[in-house]
């Protein structure tokens, strides 16, 4: 950025149609990254990399410096302490920016940097920040926290830093009011961040404040160590998504300070930095900034609208209404009972689907491209507070499903559509057959407005027992009807391994089970996030082990504190912390075969 180029960070979730089109739109130049290296295995990232710069050829690769290039100081052995005067002895005298000749015609309005929007819709738009917009962002980043801020550390282990909650906090933060951005240390191969990993990175760095996305909340909600720790530190902030209201009751009773966060990419941080409240009970509402100039437009019910205006206090990055330079959030709040000012996010007037991992789906799309297949009368997606999206399909009239070789001959009809959706949609967004309900028409059809158009609100109402049905069955893959989730017939080191193979293998790679060319199989010592794994994927692995092992002879288990329960349960994550074919099949060996 000092020297005037204009950086664009990139979803490593996004499709490859989607890179090339964010590419193309901002006329970009290079792109930072690596490719296949010769006598290694490509990871999914520079498979997708590869395959960018073979659709635009024009585009020059720049490989990503490495770590130690940057910080040769922090490279290797015992880090010195820090030296004042030795690090401005090697520190190079740089020219003013004003200097430079790439910034002869820059002024306020020119962009400094782009991000772009959830990669839920067809295409993910890119959104440039002006300097006006970047100061501002960095201004308002803790607006609200007491007290200093110079040195204190915030934990941001996990945050993705191409999504406007990183950037804000590990940049903007930064710069305006000295506090120190925690992250994990990068490696040669990207370490997917699990919740174990976050909180043992914040157990070493010591954050004052930890912020987060709400499936780690989860996570840590169900954990006695986790909790005993984040009671310890100031505050825990989450945002991004909603936070199951269990979830957050269970970490405020245990004495964690927990704050919901509020921002957008075209506007910064929303809820201000609150780090004391009245009543923690009060945990899922925020106080707006006060630097926002901002209009609540009624929408019925005790709720309202949001709709920031344009101001030098909190500036704005791209209008929906360009006359009054305003930003219509489409976001619903609901003001505390006690009218205290304090708000609570209740979800979008536009329907776009938050989900518990930070990321977002914009179901219209997707439900355009599978709503135009003739076998389908109407559908809806789901998936709010999930780590997963579905889909809830109601049948032409012409189909009848009556049992389950019904709903197979169905899906069958339509899979192609819905792959199509698919195959435009980020990981989180695209929808897996498990997920998929269909609606009987006649019994109790999708609730309809008065166009004729699907009532999301109601119909998510009026299916919430089966949805959460079908959230809970995909979580428990039956061994009756899946043959590759069978359990092995004897528990020897050969047989644990070859099972977990084969479970693998048959959730990620499932063409190979049915004969279908596709990718090769899954290499057992490479970790398997690498290879392409999904969330929903580790899900399933997961299932199909605790599952076999509910159904192994009688045997006692080793008595382990990784967060097991029981002799046959396993810790809800398992694969984020035996990452690959090899490391699962030790740990289910010296677990549960009695090694």
């Amino acid at each position: 950025m000092r020297a005037g180029f204009v950086p664009f960070p990139l979803s490593t979730r996004n499709s490859v149609p989607a890179l090339e089109h964010l590419i193309k739109k901002t006329s970009s130049v290079y792109i930072c990254g690596s490719t296949l290296t010769p006598g290694r295995s490509a990871t999914a990232l520079q498979e997708a990399t590869s395959s960018v710069l073979s659709l635009l050829p024009s585009i020059q690769l720049l490989e990503a410096p490495r770590y130690t290039d940057l910080y040769p100081r922090l490279g290797s052995g015992l880090v010195k302490p820090y030296d004042a005067v030795e690090d401005a002895a090697q520190t190079p005298v740089l020219p003013t920016i004003q200097s430079f000749p790439e910034y002869a015609s820059i002024t306020t309005d020119s962009a400094i940097m782009f991000i772009h929007s959830s990669g839920s819709t067809t295409f993910p738009k890119p959104i440039p920040m002006s300097h006006r917009f970047w100061v501002g962002v960095c201004r308002n980043a803790v607006e609200g926290w007491l007290g200093p801020t110079v040195s204190t550390r915030l934990g941001m282990m996990g945050l993705p830093s191409f999504h406007g909650m990183g950037l804000y906090f590990m940049l903007g933060a930064a710069s305006a009011w000295g506090t120190i951005s925690l992250m994990l240390r990068p490696s040669e191969v990207p370490i997917a961040p699990s919740s174990d990993r976050v909180l043992e990175a914040c157990k070493r760095s010591h954050p004052d404040c930890l912020i987060t996305v709400p499936s780690f909340c989860v996570a840590w909600s169900q954990d006695d160590d986790a909790l005993k720790y984040l009671a310890s530190v100031k505050a825990v902030r989450y945002g991004g998504a909603p936070l199951p209201q269990e979830a957050g009751d269970r970490l405020v009773k245990a004495g964690v300070n927990l704050l919901t966060g509020y921002g957008l990419t075209e506007l910064g941080i929303v809820f201000k930095f609150r780090l004391g409240r009245e009543n923690s009970e009060d945990w899922n509402y925020g106080e707006l900034c006060p630097s926002l100039k901002v209009e609540l437009v009624p929408e019925g019910n005790d709720l309202y609208r949001l709709v920031v205006m344009d101001c030098e206090a909190h500036p704005v990055a791209v209008f929906t209404d360009p006359e009054v330079r305003a930003f219509d959030t489409n976001d619903l709040l609901e003001p505390h009972p006690s009218g205290n000012g304090l708000w609570k996010i209740i979800g979008r007037a536009d329907d776009q689907i938050m989900m518990s991992n930070g990321e977002k789906t914009n179901p219209g799309p997707m439900e355009h491209i599978i709503s135009g297949n003739p076998n389908v009368q109407a559908c809806m997606m789901f998936g709010r507070a999930r780590t997963q999206a579905g889909i809830a399909v109601e049948p032409a009239e012409h189909i009848q499903v009556t049992n389950e070789a019904g709903r197979a001959d169905f899906l069958s009809l339509i899979w192609q559509d819905i792959e199509k959706a698919n195959a435009m949609a980020p990981q989180h967004s695209r929808i897996f057959k498990e997920l998929v309900l269909v609606v009987d028409p006649e019994r109790k059809p999708l609730a309809r407005t008065a166009k004729g158009t699907v009532f999301r609100t109601r119909a998510l109402q009026q299916y919430a027992a089966e949805i959460d049905a079908l959230y809970t069955a995909a979580e428990q893959p039956s061994t009756g009807t899946i043959r590759w989730a069978d359990p092995p017939e004897v528990w020897d080191e050969p047989a644990v391994h070859s099972f977990v193979a084969r479970v693998v293998n048959g959730i990620m790679r499932p063409q190979l089970r049915n004969g279908v060319p596709g990718p090769g199989r899954i290499e057992p010592s490479r970790d398997l996030f690498e290879q392409g794994c999904d969330s929903l994927q580790a899900t399933y692995i997961r299932a199909a082990v605790e599952g076999a092992i509910s159904c192994r002879p009688s045997a006692t288990a080793k008595e382990r504190p990784d967060g097991a329960s029981s002799s046959t349960s396993v810790p809800l994550n398992l694969v984020y912390r035996y990452p690959s074919i090899d490391r699962l099949a030790g740990y289910v060996m010296q677990r549960f075969a009695g090694r």
